[in-house]
């Protein structure tokens, strides 16, 4: 580590870099800097690790340079070098956030104790900070740890080192909150660290455990049920396979990952063992003629309760099939969303409305959203509203006022604003909105965030407060309240079962 001694008393600089055996005691002493303006131009070029530097100075003193370089490099340990009659601004310096303070007094082996000192905040800092990258950079990717890299990781996480002896293997639990509306995420993470008493990684709105591996009759939920009745939550897990070395970890993680992914699909399953999914194919990823033949009966109906319905029977139909994976329902799902759009694209040409069908943005959606019930079936009645839209013969002025609300959900939307954007006077445009719609303005305008809102708390981590302004609400309270009135859950509680 690299040591600077700043100091305008040619023998105290000279002295402390001279007298020292520096390079024996594992450090590399810099040329030692005659102000603290000197200093602070070579900092950011030589990038010292400890800095000595006494308080009165030509020039800026050190405790202004102490000042401004923990501004720039928070990480670099400053030590104040003091006479008695400053022993007050030594104290102020460690107010400040100066790490140690000594007296010029001193002996040299004391100075040397004071830049081990140092030294050792610097690496437990670096344990903290690279242990984490190192657990991720194991778990999350492919990438295999160098054995430094291994060496660090271990010395962060121990409960790793009975693995590596060969005492027992690992195995990765990812951990997921089913219905948890009011318990904050670092509660969460406190009860499972005791719970489960091993390395735990927050990742969004789960929690990746590396835990001794599982017998095949054993399951983690007795480890979890007393966890769930104090903080009155539902958990879901999904573990992967057993791993008998480190670098084997991210096989687990993938496995935890894909095993996690059948939640849905094998319904009223608490946990999931890969071993349990590993040997399914999936289903075909088309959909039949007579499948296509009966989505566009159900969207000529017009009701939105029928296409929900709809979704219902079928989806419950897709999971009885024992192949079933979470890949090829998607795909197969996306087949019945490009099959709707096609026709929706024929029915437009056949009333002389071609163009008039956004298909490409709308499959784009479709196919990068995460499957959810919810989700398919506002696929489908979103294609049954432009299918009323066709057929009903709703002028160009409603069709673009609707556009332009879905486009600009974040903006602020008053009847006036849209108004002005399709060139009609508001009252005209209000009347001729609920006559065509059978919807207010403003009661379509709250429909719609409400569901982008939906969407967005299904699927990204994005704060509450954060998904209130994505859908055009400063006010949290008030975006609550509404949320609630349209959907009769909180938006934590809303996303805790999705």
């Amino acid at each position: 580590m690299k040591v600077l001694i700043v100091d305008d008393e040619m023998i105290i600089r000279e002295g402390i870099s001279k007298v020292i055996d520096w390079g024996k005691e594992g450090f590399e002493m810099l040329k030692p800097a005659e102000s603290a303006e000197e200093a602070m131009e070579r900092i950011p070029v030589e990038r010292p690790d400890i800095l000595f530097t006494d308080i009165r100075m030509n020039g800026k003193s050190g405790l202004e340079l102490a000042k401004e370089t923990k501004v720039a490099y928070p990480d670099l340990q400053v030590v104040i070098l003091s006479g008695y009659d400053e022993f007050q601004y030594a104290q102020q310096a460690l107010r400040d956030g100066v790490s140690d303070y000594l007296l010029k007094t001193c002996q040299p082996d004391e100075i040397l104790r004071a830049a081990h000192r140092m030294r050792q905040v610097i690496l437990d800092q670096q344990n903290r900070l690279g242990g984490p990258r190192l657990l991720e950079k194991l778990l999350l990717t492919k990438q295999e740890l160098s054995t430094k890299e291994q060496e660090s990781l271990l010395k962060c996480y121990p409960a790793l080192k009975e693995s590596v002896d060969g005492k027992y293997p690992l195995q990765v639990l990812i951990v997921a909150v089913d219905d948890a509306p009011d318990v904050s995420q670092s509660q969460i993470y406190d009860q499972l660290e005791q719970a489960l008493g091993n390395v735990i990684v927050e990742d969004g709105h789960q929690w990746i455990c590396v835990v001794r591996a599982l017998h095949a009759a054993e399951r983690p939920g007795s480890r979890l049920v007393e966890l769930e009745r104090k903080l009155r939550i539902r958990l879901i897990s999904g573990s992967g396979g057993a791993a008998v070395a480190l670098n084997s970890l991210n096989r687990s993680w993938s496995e935890a990952v894909a095993a996690l992914e059948f939640h849905w699909i094998l319904k009223g399953e608490r946990h999931i063992a890969f071993e349990q999914i590993a040997n399914r194919k999936g289903i075909r990823t088309l959909c039949s003629q007579e499948e296509e033949v009966q989505l566009i009966g159900m969207l000529k109906s017009g009701n939105p309760q029928e296409a929900k319905q709809w979704a219902a029977e079928l989806l419950e139909l897709l999971r009885r099939d024992p192949q079933l994976t979470p890949a090829s329902l998607q795909t197969f799902l996306q087949s019945i969303v490009i099959a709707g759009y096609r026709w929706l694209e024929r029915v437009a040409d056949s009333l002389g409305k071609s163009g008039q069908v956004s298909t490409t943005k709308e499959q784009s959606e479709a196919a990068s959203r995460p499957f959810s019930e919810e989700a398919f079936a506002e696929q489908l009645i979103r294609m049954m509203e432009m299918y009323n839209l066709l057929s009903s013969g709703k002028t160009s002025h409603v069709q673009k006022v609707i556009e332009y609300v879905r486009e600009n959900l974040d903006s602020h939307l008053s009847l006036g604003e849209v108004s002005r954007h399709v060139h009609i006077h508001p009252t005209y445009l209000s009347e001729m909105f609920k006559r065509e719609t059978g919807e207010n303005f403003s009661e379509f305008v709250v429909r719609k965030r409400m569901e982008e809102a939906m969407t967005i708390l299904r699927e990204t981590p994005a704060k509450i407060g954060e998904v209130a302004n994505l859908v055009g609400y400063s006010d949290l309270k008030h975006f609550k309240k509404l949320f609630r009135k349209h959907t009769g859950q909180t938006p934590s509680g809303f996303r805790g079962q999705s």
